[in-house]
């Protein structure tokens, strides 16, 4: 909630409004509560920043290749094992 913290009470004030607004199925939000909803907003969007470059540099590793390569033979596996079930 760090960033929530900082913001002063006008400002909270706008963006419980401005979600009121975007979202007028709900009810207007209190400032306290506007906070918490950008907070919430900001970290997921760092945890999909921090999933994103994790699995970029999967793609560029040879662990990357590897789990690839296993996944494809599981997959031919599977395929052979329902063959011969299903004969």
């Amino acid at each position: 909630m760090g960033a929530a913290c900082k913001r002063t009470a006008e400002e909270r004030r706008e963006l419980a409004q401005a979600l009121s607004a975007k979202y007028p199925a709900f009810p207007a939000l209190s400032p306290p509560e506007a906070g918490i909803i950008a907070t919430l907003r900001t970290s997921s969007r760092a945890g999909w920043r921090c999933v994103k470059r994790a699995n970029r540099r999967l793609e560029t590793s040879l662990l990357g290749d590897a789990i690839g390569c296993a996944c494809l033979f599981g997959a031919l596996w599977l395929g052979l094992v329902c063959g011969w079930v299903l004969q």
